[in-house]
């Protein structure tokens, strides 16, 4: 049975200022005697009876299009988890759009076997809203209405013949079902997915590619990360792991180190401990001088300055990741001063791992720029830093 075919329906016209005669019958299953009746108002001068017999069973029993709705939302979110939080890191594609072609599909084959068969076989009398005003035309009230008998009984009272209509089709069970599967089932299905396998920054400060190890299985080629501006991205599934880090053509990693992913944090993955990072807190001041001494209530937990090298980060306060936070003109509007905190590469302190300086040489020069208190300073930490490592590049 066609989608269309479910909504079936008829057209009445009443002439706009005429009271309406409604025939003494059922307007939704055309019953003329009853044992109670249940008068529905529609507008003001018109009011149509519903049997209580015909309502009863409605009320009793959710309809079929309830029923497949609340189907259809169970299904999205059976497909969308199960599939998400398979044991295998699938890429996003894959995870938006086959569980909802099997969702779609598996919807279709329902709709047909428990709802379009059942729909073609019964009368189309089971709507809860027998008669519907739907529109003025021609100087005349329309109105639809589910039941044949009594659309016809109610035109003969003004001499006129019901017209067949059909509703749009998203009012159709079969298509709202659809529509729910369509929308809901790759959305849980990526936030399921986002929420069991975190993303993982990696940044490649070498000058060539490495592989990355999960658990001593062998992952993603990452290339190295010239810039320093466009680190690689991994997903990892949350909980403790080792990683590790190797030339592409090793058979196990060189090195590893253990690390906790947690969701909603932001990792920094470092192989080899190459790269070296700089934090930058920037404050936007209050732009009304009534709150010129509030701020934020995410205050930052340490100033700007180096971080220590590491292996593996969780650094979940950081905004902006390997660029600078924003102009101030960009937040103008904001009545209150808040903070953006940005990591970005420890430019020197990385020239010098790729160099081959001394790790003690890179320590020293981090322990004096921590302690540094102008720009003075810092660049007489540089000075001593390149200096004893002469083939380190002088920039920041």
């Amino acid at each position: 049975m066609a989608l269309w075919g479910l909504a079936a329906g008829w057209e009445v016209s009443i002439p706009v200022g005429q009271v309406a005669r409604v025939p003494q019958s059922c307007a939704m299953c055309g019953a003329v005697e009853s044992a109670g009746w249940q008068s529905v108002p529609l507008s003001a001068d018109l009011a149509f009876l519903q049997c209580a017999d015909c309502t009863r069973l409605e009320a009793v029993r959710p309809g079929p299009a309830a029923r497949f709705t609340w189907l259809c939302l169970g299904l999205s979110i059976l497909l969308g988890a199960s599939a998400a939080v398979s044991e295998s890191i699938l890429p996003a594609w894959v995870i938006l759009v086959v569980p909802t072609v099997l969702a779609v599909a598996i919807t279709v084959l329902l709709a047909w076997a428990f709802f379009i068969r059942e729909a073609s076989t019964r009368p189309s009398n089971r709507a809860r809203r027998a008669v519907r005003f739907r529109r003025l035309q021609n100087r005349a009230r329309v109105y639809f209405c589910k039941n044949e008998a009594w659309a016809r009984d109610f035109s003969a009272q003004y001499g006129a013949v019901p017209s067949a209509s059909r509703e749009s089709i998203v009012h159709s069970p079969v298509v709202l079902g659809l529509l729910v599967v369509v929308t809901l089932t790759p959305l849980v299905s990526l936030l399921v997915w986002d929420n069991k396998y975190p993303a993982l920054f990696v940044d490649n400060a070498s000058n060539r590619a490495i592989r990355i190890w999960v658990d001593g299985k062998p992952g993603a080629l990452v290339p190295p990360n010239e810039d320093g501006h466009s680190p690689a991205t991994i997903r990892v599934s949350k909980g403790k792991h080792r990683l590790g880090s190797s030339a592409t053509n090793a058979v196990s990693p060189e090195r590893e180190v253990e690390a906790e992913v947690v969701f909603r944090h932001r990792h920094l993955y470092n192989p080899g401990e190459l790269g070296c990072y700089w934090r930058r807190v920037v404050l936007y001041e209050a732009t009304s001088s009534s709150h010129s001494d509030e701020h934020h209530d995410r205050a930052p937990t340490s100033q700007s300055g180096p971080i220590s090298v590491q292996e593996f980060y969780d650094l979940p306060g950081i905004d902006d990741w390997f660029e600078d936070s924003p102009q101030k003109s960009t937040f103008g509007q904001s009545s209150l001063g808040y903070w953006r905190v940005a990591l970005v590469r420890n430019n020197v302190c990385t020239e010098m791992s790729m160099r081959g300086c001394d790790p003690v040489l890179r320590q020293r020069l981090i322990s004096c720029e921590t302690v540094a208190k102008t720009d003075a300073d810092i660049n007489r930490c540089i000075t001593e830093a390149t200096t004893a490592c002469p083939a380190a590049v002088q920039r920041h």
